[in-house]
């Protein structure tokens, strides 16, 4: 697996290697309606909990195929960044469900104590 297509350049954020940020000051400008239109905060984030009930009712045999094909797929990533790119995608899982971030840290033999 190959993570050197922007020659190590990150395009994506929340990331912990100084790459780009939004720009909260932009702004759609409002159109007249029968209302304004505008920017507007349209729920609260919850990058979780989706995340977690869609594992919880997975069976344990796709539980198992999902955590080898993440750990599979993770386990390739390689470069200066790769233990710490690995603990902060699977705390991802963890905070998504405790037991799917345990299972992926196991699989990829990380300390579990990094994850939590």
């Amino acid at each position: 697996m190959s993570n050197n297509a922007q020659d190590g350049a990150v395009d994506y954020e929340p990331n912990s290697f100084d790459g780009p940020t939004e720009d909260t000051s932009e702004r759609n400008h409002g159109d007249q309606l029968e209302g304004k239109t505008g920017n507007y905060t349209a729920y609260v984030p919850d990058n979780f909990s989706a995340a977690g009930a869609l594992y919880n009712v997975l069976s344990e045999e796709e539980k198992r195929r999902l955590v080898t094909t993440i750990a599979s797929n993770l386990g390739q990533v390689e470069g200066e960044h790769a233990e710490e790119i690995k603990t902060l995608e699977t705390r991802q899982f963890y905070q998504d469900d405790p037991d799917y971030g345990t299972r992926v840290a196991e699989a990829l033999g990380l300390n579990l104590d990094d994850i939590k």
